[in-house]
């Protein structure tokens, strides 16, 4: 049994946005929502931005990138912490225990069991492991919960062991 502990901090949460971001445009319908609906918008910037004139051009396009950055950082900078304030686990240790049957984690809030079928995925990640769930939600477990490279080693092999890798 390997066992580490973590503090459930606002930096995490915006690394698990991130890690799940990243994730949701692992498949195929993200991707045909992002990068089809996001070159049509594009195209009817530019057709706007034709229809102004030259400098209409300038206009709309950077109008364009500065909503769509601005949109970006308001999920980072305002709502992810907004979120973070109102969760339960806010600013609180978090263990985890892997064993041969399973994982489980406990909080000050609530005890959690998970077998092995529970995750349909695990990625290493270069600070974190992240498990993800059948119902595609996730946990980022940060390799600094460990000890040492040997406990973080003994995690890795069972996570090889036991979930599906990619």
């Amino acid at each position: 049994m390997v066992c580490g502990t973590y503090c459930y901090d606002l930096a995490l949460k915006r690394d698990m946005f991130m890690a799940g971001w990243r994730l949701s445009l692992a498949t195929w319908p993200a991707r045909i929502v992002v990068f089809g609906l996001l070159p049509f918008s594009l195209a009817l910037v530019f057709l706007l931005a034709w229809l102004a004139g030259e400098y209409g051009f300038a206009i709309f396009l950077t109008l364009f990138v500065v909503l769509y950055v601005l949109m970006r950082f308001l999920c980072l900078i305002v709502l992810i912490p907004r979120q973070f304030r109102s969760e339960p686990y806010a600013d609180t240790d978090i263990s985890v225990c892997f064993s041969k049957e399973g994982m489980t984690k406990k909080s000050v809030v609530d005890e959690c069991q998970f077998t092995w079928n529970a995750f349909r995925l695990a990625r290493k990640l270069p600070e974190y492991f992240l498990l993800i769930f059948h119902n595609h939600t996730l946990i980022l477990i940060p390799k600094a919960a460990f000890s040492g490279e040997a406990e973080v080693q003994a995690v890795r092999e069972l996570l090889q062991a036991h979930v599906p890798q990619k």
